[in-house]
């Protein structure tokens, strides 16, 4: 059903996809075949091909569960799934479509959490709208992704710079020194965070600390 309704690309998808939704889901539920990856993984697909994007990593998750092994072939789909919602929230933030953006971004995180790009645009978002808790959770998850790519390396550092930064505009500055720690040692020529440092230690009474990090 899932190859019939890909290939033909006709107005059968739908009726061809839910058949095969319907297939498997029998399979997993009467058939013996709740412990199969391979049941769980087209299911995923299928859900994935209706645009069930929460339905599809509820599948995913479970197929990965039952065949670690098979994780880079999982991540590989949501990646496709992922590419597009991407590309098409940051098309949507540069016309200044804030809430399409916001609700893209959120769905591109959802379905690949390994990238850090698409919720620190979303963190972005949220931090040019002020809304200073949005921002924060969405860059410490970005910063969170496990991404080992070079380029992702640098969002997630970004990512938890900004939070702190959000932080400290937010009166919350005993949750950035921590934070500003770690990337000021990753980032030791890095003035701005020295800066932002030294910013946090005197908010939270450390003064000799901040007075040894202007003296650098």
């Amino acid at each position: 059903y899932l190859k019939s309704a890909i290939t033909d690309g006709s107005s059968e998808a739908e009726k061809l996809l839910n058949q095969g939704e319907k297939v498997t889901i029998e399979a997993i539920t009467q058939e013996g075949q709740e412990k199969a990856a391979s049941a769980w993984y087209t299911l995923g697909r299928i859900n994935l091909f209706q645009g069930d994007l929460a339905g599809a990593d509820s599948s995913l998750k479970r197929a990965l569960a039952l065949a670690p092994d098979c994780k880079a072939e999982i991540d590989l789909l949501r990646r496709i799934a992922y590419v597009p919602l991407a590309t098409e929230a940051q098309k949507q933030s540069d016309a200044k479509n804030s809430a399409a953006a916001a609700d893209l971004y959120r769905r591109a995180a959802a379905i690949y959490p390994p990238s850090p790009f698409a919720p620190y645009n979303l963190a972005t978002l949220f931090a040019e709208e002020k809304q200073a808790d949005s921002a924060i959770k969405y860059f410490q998850v970005a910063a969170r992704s496990t991404s080992t790519d070079t380029s992702d390396a640098q969002v997630k550092r970004l990512a938890e710079f900004n939070a702190a930064a959000v932080m400290l505009g937010a009166g919350r500055a005993s949750e950035a020194v921590p934070l500003l720690e770690s990337y000021v040692k990753a980032n030791p020529n890095d003035q701005d965070a020295k800066r932002g440092l030294a910013q946090a230690y005197r908010a939270t009474g450390q003064t000799e600390k901040a007075q040894a990090l202007d003296a650098v």
